[in-house]
C-alpha cells in the first residue's frame, strides 16, 4: 500500500468502531502465524498514567542495552507513533507493507463467516508482526481500553504486567465502580506471572490482590512510603527511592507517582524477573544491566510530550492531556503546587462521552477564565458552546471559540505576561495546539519554548 491508500484503509477500518473481546484478534492473528508469540512482552494497562509510566520504562532500558519496542494509543501528531522502536517510528512503507498483509487476511476472515477486525485489532497484529520481524529484546504494549477483553491481551505470560493508576473512565464498556473497572484491568496479571502496580485505593488493591491470589501471580503495590524528600519543578523534579536519588525531566506533580512506578518495575525486573521463553541470556542481561545508575540514567533522559508539557513560555502556556477526573484533579494538583498565585486561563476540549461535569468539578475552581473549543473529530467532540454552557456552572467567566486558534488567541490575551494558559481535555487537541503555539511565537508574539 502507498501512503495515501494506508491512511484510506486505516479510515475504513475506523468505521467498525470499537470492540471488546479476544476471539476476532485470536483467529486474526492465529492465520498470521501466531507473531505474539515471537516476542516477550511488558503489558501495561491503567486508567492515567500508561504513556507516562511506558516511556521512562523504555528510557531505562534503553540505557541498559535493549533493543525496546513500544504500542501504545492514543497519538499526539502521527499515526506512526503508536508503533515505535527507542525513538524511530514505524515507516510508512513498513507500515503500508504489513497492512496490506492485514487486509488480505482480513478479507478471507469475513468470506469466512468471521467478524472483520477493528482498527485496534488490525493495528495489534500490525505491531505483534512488526516487533517480531525487528527481533526486539522487550516489548512494552500498552492496553487500548481495559484489560482483560482488550485485544493485546492474548499473549502468554508476559515478562511483567504493570498496572498504572486506576479510576473512572470508559464505564460504559468497563464498569460503574473503580473496583469494576479493576476487575478488568487486573486481566493482564497472568497465571504465575510477576506484577506491580502503583498506589491504589483500597477497594482497587483488595481487587487486583484477588485476582493475582486467583491465579498464583506475585503482586507487588507500590507504597507511598518507599519514596521521600519530594521536590517539584518545572523542569527537573527529583525524589528518593530509598536511599537512591531519582530526577525526571517530565513535570507534573502526578509524574512523581509515574517514576515511582517505573521504578519499581525496573527493580523489579533487575530481582525477580523470569522470562518466560525460558530464556537465561536475557534473564542474565536483566540482572546484570539494570543497576541503580541505569535507573538514574534512564528516568533522567526519559521524554513524554503532552503530559504537562511546557509548549510557550510567554505566557506560560501548558499542554496536558487530562480527559477524565482522575487525570483532571491530578492536572488540579499540579496547579496548585506549581502556579498558586498564579492567573489561570483553561483552554478546553472534551469528547462527549466524557465525564465532562467531574471534569470541570475538579479544575474549573482554579481558573480566572475558560475558553471552550471544538475538538479535531467533529463527531466524537462536545460543541463548544454546549461545553460553555457546562463550564458557566462552575467558573463565571466562560467564552466559546469557533477555533483552536481562536481560543489560543484569545486565551494568550486574557493571561497576560504572568498568567498560565493550559490547554487540556484530549491528547487529541495537543499535536495541532502545539504547531498553532509554534506558529504565534515565529510572528513575534511570545516567546518559543
Amino acid at each position: 500500500m502507498t501512503k495515501r491508500e494506508t491512511l484510506e484503509y486505516i479510515e475504513y477500518l475506523n468505521t467498525f468502531g470499537a470492540s471488546l473481546g479476544l476471539d476476532t484478534i485470536r483467529e486474526l492473528c492465529r492465520r498470521l502465524h501466531d507473531p505474539q508469540k515471537e516476542s516477550v512482552f511488558i503489558h501495561v494497562a491503567g486508567t492515567n498514567g500508561k504513556g507516562s509510566v511506558s516511556a521512562m520504562m523504555e528510557s531505562v532500558l534503553t540505557e541498559a542495552g535493549f533493543r525496546v519496542g513500544r504500542y501504545l494509543s492514543p497519538v499526539i501528531s502521527d499515526y506512526r507513533e503508536r508503533i515505535r522502536i527507542g525513538s524511530r517510528m514505524i515507516s510508512w512503507q513498513a507500515l503500508g507493507r504489513l497492512f496490506e498483509k492485514i487486509r488480505q487476511v482480513s478479507d478471507q476472515m469475513r468470506a469466512d463467516g468471521f467478524a472483520q477486525p477493528t482498527s485496534f485489532e488490525a493495528e495489534t497484529a500490525l505491531a505483534f508482526l512488526y516487533f517480531a520481524e525487528k527481533k526486539c529484546d522487550i516489548v512494552i504494549l500498552e492496553c487500548g481500553m481495559g484489560g482483560r477483553t482488550d485485544a493485546t491481551n492474548i499473549i502468554d505470560t508476559p515478562l511483567l504486567s504493570v498496572i498504572t493508576s486506576i479510576g473512572m473512565d470508559h464505564s460504559f464498556f468497563l464498569g460503574d465502580t473503580p473496583e469494576e473497572i479493576a476487575m478488568q484491568k487486573a486481566g493482564i496479571i497472568k497465571a504465575g506471572g510477576l506484577a506491580v502496580c502503583a498506589p491504589q485505593s483500597p477497594g482497587v488493591l483488595r481487587v487486583l490482590e484477588g485476582a493475582a491470589d486467583q491465579s498464583g501471580a506475585r503482586l507487588i503495590s507500590c507504597d507511598q512510603d518507599e519514596i521521600s524528600d519530594i521536590r517539584y519543578g518545572l523542569t527537573k523534579q527529583s525524589f528518593l527511592f530509598g536511599k537512591q536519588r531519582l530526577t525526571i525531566s517530565l513535570a507534573g506533580a502526578y509524574q512523581i507517582e509515574n517514576a515511582h512506578l517505573a521504578a519499581m518495575a525496573i527493580r523489579v525486573l533487575s530481582k525477580e524477573a523470569k522470562p518466560p521463553t525460558a530464556d537465561k541470556k536475557l534473564a542474565d542481561r536483566l540482572k546484570c544491566n539494570l543497576t541503580n545508575e541505569v535507573l538514574r540514567k534512564g528516568l533522567a533522559a526519559a521524554r513524554w510530550d503532552g503530559r504537562f508539557e511546557i509548549a510557550a513560555k510567554n505566557p506560560l502556556t501548558i499542554l496536558d492531556g487530562a480527559h477524565n477526573r482522575p487525570a483532571a484533579k491530578r492536572l488540579a494538583d499540579s496547579v496548585k503546587i506549581y502556579f498558586p498565585n498564579r492567573r489561570i486561563v483553561y483552554i478546553m476540549g472534551v469528547f462527549r462521552d466524557k465525564d465532562t461535569e467531574g471534569i470541570l468539578e475538579e479544575t474549573a475552581q482554579l481558573a480566572e477564565y475558560i475558553i471552550t473549543f471544538r475538538l479535531p473529530d467533529a463527531k466524537r467532540s462536545m460543541d463548544a458552546l454546549t461545553l460553555a454552557q457546562k463550564a458557566a456552572l462552575y467558573c463565571p467567566r466562560v467564552s466559546s471559540a469557533d477555533s483552536l486558534e481562536e481560543a489560543l488567541e484569545l486565551g494568550r490575551l486574557l493571561a497576560g505576561e504572568d498568567g498560565v494558559v493550559i490547554v487540556f481535555g484530549s491528547l487529541s487537541a495537543l499535536g495541532p495546539a502545539r504547531e498553532l503555539i509554534e506558529k504565534i511565537t515565529v510572528k513575534g508574539r511570545g516567546t518559543k519554548k
